[in-house]
Formats: structure tokens, C-alpha cells, sequence
């Protein structure tokens, strides 16, 4: 069951000049767009002295997310939710430092899927794609000692 509903019901509405102070976001609930979805900080005058872009501290998705084209950037990103695009050519990209996919849904039916991430973590995670499905995780760095 989902808790409540934020829809932006106009294609002139973008996700990251609505949300400028946006850095930590939970959906428990179901988010839709009419267009496709920078999930990350786009920082702007006048909330802040310079225009610069940052990843979110974390992003936790749990319901559902519906837009025409999602690019997540955050340094923490959870998915057992669904992420879904339209029936265009959208498509969903991941960048995260950490990254659990678990239990739930990306579909991009006409479009690809792009995660990357440092630490990748996909169990039990459809990954349905239209195009091309890119995964690429950086292996954790090893110290090795000598002696």
C-alpha cells in the first residue's frame, strides 16, 4: 500500500528547480512525472551563491516512481520499489556511491538501464530493458601488506 502521492502533472515543471534544498529523499508513496527526472541537487541563486549540481545523500525508494526518463544521482540509493518510463524512449540511470537494488523493479520497456555505482549490491531486482543494460561496479580497493 502506498502512502500518499506527489504528481507533477505539468511537463513545465522540472523534479530539481522544484526541490532546489532537496538532499535526502524517502518515497514510501508513489511520485510521477509527465517528463523525464533529474533526481539529484541542482543548486541554484537564490538559494545558494552559485548554480552547481551535487548527488543526494541518500535516496530510498520504497513505492513507485513513473516518469518518462530517471537519472538518480545520490551517494546512497536503495531500491525494493518500482522505477518505471514511459512508453517513450526513456530510460533510467544510476549513479550512486552505494547502491542496493533489492526485491524490485526497474522497467524501462523502450528504453536502457544504466547503474553504476562503487558498492553494487542486486538481489531478487528485475531489470527490464528495451534497449541496452549497462552494469558497472567498482570493485572495493584491497590493501595488501607485505612483510
Amino acid at each position: 500500500t502506498y502512502r500518499g502521492e506527489l504528481n507533477l502533472n505539468s511537463s513545465a515543471i522540472t523534479w530539481s528547480s522544484a526541490m532546489p534544498r532537496l538532499r535526502y529523499l524517502t518515497n514510501n508513496g508513489s511520485i510521477s512525472a509527465l517528463n523525464s527526472v533529474f533526481f539529484g541537487g541542482s543548486r541554484t541563486t537564490p538559494f545558494y551563491t552559485s548554480n552547481f549540481t551535487e548527488s543526494y545523500e541518500a535516496f530510498v525508494n520504497r513505492g513507485l516512481v513513473t516518469t518518462e526518463g530517471s537519472l538518480i544521482w545520490a551517494k546512497h540509493f536503495e531500491n525494493t520499489g518500482q522505477f518505471t518510463t514511459g512508453l517513450g524512449f526513456g530510460s533510467i540511470s544510476l549513479q550512486a556511491t552505494n547502491a542496493v537494488l533489492s526485491n524490485g523493479v526497474f522497467f524501462a520497456v523502450n528504453g536502457g538501464v544504466t547503474v553504476s555505482a562503487g558498492n553494487l549490491v542486486i538481489t531478487n531486482h528485475v531489470l527490464q530493458v528495451g534497449r541496452v543494460l549497462t552494469l558497472a561496479a567498482t570493485p572495493p580497493s584491497s590493501s595488501s601488506s607485505t612483510t
